[in-house]
């Protein structure tokens, strides 16, 4: 007998119904797992399963993220993929976190290839081996004059060879330049500085080898975005699309691996032990001086101890066995990877920030003018720039703070995870949670800025138009991992800001109007525009 049709339907429609109302409750279950929290934890968006917030990122992580600050707070936790990251949207958040807590200061062990968390100083694991390497870096650095008068000459020698090249190609049309940028130009000034305390001497002035990494660096390409959204979300570089990214890095890195290991052998053979002429070579002295006393240690040890010795990877203080020995962190790997860190984190961040100053200056002739007025009333037309007379300028010091401000070179600072579970503000922080500090995000507080987005160099002043150096504006993070070489920034800022500003004008190309929030890629970018340069005299 034929089936009638209500029949027929249901026979059909039931399975079809239980199965849209199974996976509606697997679906409800997921999703509640997924929303679940711990009570204690930061308010914030868990966003999609498995994917959570990733895809709301996009070109400007810095400025969504700033966003999820104002809407959850200072500390707010947003899940990317199946990582757990807390963002910190004030200096309030990362003085107590970095400056008061050590249960935050280590790196994530996962993060890029192009920085090692093994050896080198920027990924490299907390701990005395950390210790040891930030505190020899940063008493050689000052050695060579890192925040000291001694460094200046160097710094007006190299500023002023970028003058030359610059009033070279004015001097070619009557003084004032054909349209140009200045990435190429800034990234080699900016990396003979470093080279000269590194190496002794400008090596990617030297190299082509050297320029060629240099152009790499400076080249923006949508792979420079990919890396920046998996410097965030380091589980991304398992996708097709981000594992080509990475094996570009990976190449990238290793010819820069290469690259330093060249010079430091040309280093070992032309040594004078004792008297050492850069970075390099106090690193080596340091390396001596670590193998001989481990060659007496052993030989004051009975035979069946020596096996006890701590070995170059044990970088992780929980497995050495017995007592830390000095200096044991100094081997040519070690120094390959610090030269590395130095050489690329001093280049790009001050190059950046000079950039955005000569950028930012374009879009404000006005602001321009007071700057040059100002330098030229202290140093006159051909007097020495030096920080001396740094008191006596203090609207560029409000500039150049206000530039730091507004684009902050690597603008989510460089990632922390917490080594154990703690708490931070009141709430509770997993073991293994990832935390960026927004530095974006804190300086474009509208509490704190009023009209963040507008470059204003007068907040920066008092009443009587003095400096104000402000506690809220932390481009180098703060605490145990703060820029090692902010000093130095400092002084490169200052002196190659200064020295080009008093000699040359700068102008947009006719018709040029940049997209002023820049290329986030890691470091945060200014757009790609071409200037023309006039002498002022």
């Amino acid at each position: 007998m034929a089936m009638d049709s209500e029949t027929y339907f249901s026979s059909f429609a039931k399975p079809f119904i239980d199965a849209t109302i199974l996976l509606c409750l697997i679906g409800y279950v997921a999703w509640h797992l997924w929303s679940k929290k711990h009570p204690a934890s930061p308010p914030g968006s868990r966003g999609l399963p498995l994917l959570g917030c990733i895809t709301s990122l996009r070109a400007y992580p810095e400025r969504v993220m700033a966003k999820w600050s104002q809407k959850y707070g200072p500390v707010c936790m947003v899940k990317m993929g199946l990582m757990d990251v807390v963002i910190l949207g004030s200096v309030e958040a990362a003085n107590e976190a970095f400056a008061k807590s050590s249960s935050f200061a280590d790196r994530p062990s996962n993060a890029v290839s192009l920085f090692s968390s093994k050896y080198g100083v920027l990924f490299l694991q907390s701990g005395k081996f950390h210790t040891e390497q930030r505190r020899f870096g940063l008493n050689k650095l000052r050695e060579f004059g890192m925040g000291k008068r001694k460094l200046e000459p160097t710094l007006i020698e190299i500023s002023n060879e970028l003058c030359d090249r610059l009033d070279s190609i004015c001097d070619q049309n009557g003084g004032v330049s054909a349209p140009i940028a200045m990435e190429y130009l800034m990234y080699d000034t900016i990396s003979n500085i470093i080279s000269h305390m590194v190496f002794g001497y400008k090596v990617a002035e030297e190299k082509e080898e050297f320029q060629k990494v240099l152009r790499e660096m400076v080249e923006p390409s949508k792979l420079h975005v990919l890396h920046a959204i998996m410097f965030i979300a380091p589980f991304l570089q398992r996708l097709p699309v981000f594992n080509y990214t990475r094996r570009k890095e990976d190449l990238f890195r290793n010819k820069l691996h290469r690259l330093m290991a060249v010079e430091i052998d040309e280093h070992i053979r032309t040594r004078d032990p004792g008297n050492p002429r850069d970075f390099v070579d106090c690193f080596l002295d340091e390396m001596e001086k670590a193998e001989r006393q481990q060659a007496n240690e052993n030989k004051s040890r009975p035979q069946n101890e020596n096996n006890n010795s701590i070995k170059e990877d044990d970088h992780d203080e929980s497995s050495h066995q017995g007592e830390w020995r000095p200096l044991s962190s100094f081997s040519r790997d070690q120094l390959i990877h610090i030269t590395k860190d130095l050489f690329m984190a001093a280049t790009d961040t001050t190059s950046v920030t000079t950039l955005w100053m000569i950028t930012f200056l374009c879009k404000h002739p006005d602001i321009q003018d007071k700057v040059q007025k100002e330098l030229e009333s202290v140093y006159g037309q051909s007097g020495i720039i030096t920080m001396r007379l740094m008191d006596k300028l203090p609207y560029f010091r409000a500039t150049l703070q206000e530039i730091t401000r507004c684009r902050p070179a690597v603008p989510l600072s460089l990632p922390h995870i917490a080594s154990k579970t703690d708490y931070l503000m009141g709430y509770r922080i997993p073991k293994g949670t990832t935390l960026l500090t927004n530095l974006f995000g804190i300086h474009h507080d509208p509490k704190i800025w009023p009209e963040p987005e507008l470059f204003k160099p007068e907040r920066h002043l008092d009443a009587a138009g003095c400096f104000v150096k402000s506690p809220n504006v932390i481009p180098f993070n703060v605490g145990t991992r703060s820029c090692l070489g902010q000093q130095l920034a400092k002084m490169q800022l200052f002196t190659v800001s200064a020295t080009l500003l008093r000699k040359f004008r700068f102008a947009l190309k006719a018709g040029e109007n940049p997209d002023m929030r820049g290329v986030s890629m890691v470091s945060l970018r200014p757009p790609a525009c071409e200037m023309v340069i006039s002498k002022r005299f």
